[in-house]
């Protein structure tokens, strides 16, 4: 941390993530714990870092933070700022906590994409994905309620898909 033109180490923002996009969260929690800031701006055009801060948005709020803007160009390529605490109070925790799992099954940079994320959020992921990354959740469920989510994926863009083959 840079503070007055002096380089500070601070152990709670030590991290072995070498992108920036995970790094954002816990430089942000940092700063709302630290010095109750109410408000915080991301600035990111990455839609990782808007599921990422979507997801840690309640945990955030519950530390004072009253307002989680995102300026970036993800939709348009003009800047803007999003209002992440608007969002994430209007679709509701649960579906919040989902966000990381539909990302990553529908449309992240680093895997095949089965739909679109418009397909994504319409096809009920908090009814199959909430268990995802939960301690007490069996694999086998998880695995048979993330393909369950990617067999409606698919059937939102049209495909007619019953169950994929194993």
């Amino acid at each position: 941390m840079i503070k007055n033109g002096e380089v500070f180490q601070h152990p709670d923002l030590d991290t072995d993530h070498e992108e920036a996009d995970n790094r954002i969260i816990p430089h942000t929690v940092y700063v709302v714990r630290q010095s109750c800031m109410m408000q915080i701006v991301i600035l990111s055009s990455d839609t990782e870092v808007f599921v990422v801060a979507m997801y840690f948005y309640h945990i955030l709020a519950a530390n004072i933070l009253a307002e989680l803007w995102l300026r970036g160009e993800l939709v348009t390529r003009h800047a803007r700022f999003i209002p992440l605490h608007v969002i994430a109070l209007k679709v509701g925790k649960p579906m919040c906590e989902v966000l990381p799992a539909t990302h990553a099954l529908t449309c992240r940079d680093s895997a095949s994409k089965f739909g679109t994320k418009v397909a994504g959020i319409k096809a009920e992921p908090v009814l199959y994905l909430y268990d995802i990354g939960r301690a007490h959740t069996d694999v086998q469920d998880c695995m048979q309620n993330a393909e369950n989510f990617l067999v409606q994926v698919l059937n939102r863009e049209k495909h007619g898909i019953e169950m994929m083959d194993h």
